[in-house]
């Protein structure tokens, strides 16, 4: 299936990736999220599903640090909620309330390497690539993929995939996991293109095989640009500076294209909306940001 094979390229490389800002580490946006609302519908097979506005998230700040984002399921219940930590102002772990976290390693002002230990044990490491101030791609090392997948939220892949159901990535996940260790250490490397402050193109290389995803993008204020969160945001909302409008997916000569629409107040985004169709199947994911 197309979305099984889109879901493990983006859980196994973009999940980890970080922002290129002046002192790397740092998020201090200039117009901070305080709660994000979601809805969707579906129709398939002459049948329509709808799941209306509900809380997904709430920010919690402390003046300028973002401490924590709270989760939520779209019957009001918390799901979980994921820790920020830093050092002064530079954040160094992102954990949600167990023994499984990232840490952040720098070499002055630069990001160093990125390592996941899940229930303790280190499971994966990328090592920054840096050209001049940007970073442009990591080398990763995974000593046990299947572990470290099993340990993630599902719906930490919102942003990756936006158009797909949490219950669907849920259910490649766990056919993802059966499979993901083929042997005791993976390496492959992970490279961007840049367009000024927007990232163009991520490539995933691993030997011969490559994978590839090109992007477009509006001219607003990115809200989350600069947020290093490995859990729950892809590579370019993370480091570029303005928001998705198109990405096109390349693999093997196929092509796969979403386009994203946005409601603006002034130059930030309020409201997101993606539609997608294909075989007999449809969808509307609607996101609405409110500000502190």
């Amino acid at each position: 299936m197309k979305q099984l094979s889109r879901l493990f390229i983006a859980a196994l490389a973009l999940m980890f990736v970080f922002a290129s800002c002046e002192k790397e580490g740092v998020f201090n946006p200039k117009k901070k999220i305080s709660e994000i609302y979601k809805s969707s519908s579906y129709s398939y097979d002459g049948e329509t599903y709808n799941t209306p506005k509900y809380l997904s998230e709430r920010w919690n700040w402390d003046g300028k640090i973002l401490k924590s984002v709270d989760y939520y399921d779209n019957d009001g219940s918390l799901d979980y909620s994921e820790t920020y930590t830093y050092d002064k102002n530079r954040l160094t772990k992102v954990s949600w309330g167990s023994t499984s976290y990232y840490e952040l390693v720098y070499d002055k002002n630069k990001l160093s390497s990125i390592n996941y230990y899940y229930s303790g044990t280190l499971s994966e490491t990328l090592k920054a690539k840096h050209d001049g101030s940007k970073i442009v791609g990591f080398e990763y090392t995974g000593y046990d993929a299947k572990g470290a997948m099993a340990s993630v939220p599902a719906s930490a892949f919102r942003f990756i995939l936006p158009a797909a159901n949490v219950e669907d990535i849920a259910k490649a996940f766990a056919k993802i996991s059966e499979k993901a260790v083929t042997k005791d250490i993976e390496t492959y490397n992970i490279d961007f293109v840049w367009d000024g402050n927007n990232i163009s193109e991520v490539k995933y290389t691993e030997g011969a095989y490559t994978y590839s995803i090109e992007y477009e993008y509006d001219s607003k204020i990115n809200p989350f640009y600069g947020l290093f969160d490995i859990s729950e945001i892809d590579v370019t909302t993370i480091m570029s500076k303005n928001n998705i409008t198109k990405f096109m997916e390349i693999e093997d000569g196929e092509i796969y294209i979403e386009n994203f629409e946005y409601e603006y107040d002034g130059n930030v985004p309020v409201k997101r909306i993606n539609r997608y169709s294909s075989e007999g199947y449809s969808s509307v994911s609607i996101t609405e940001y409110e500000y502190k």
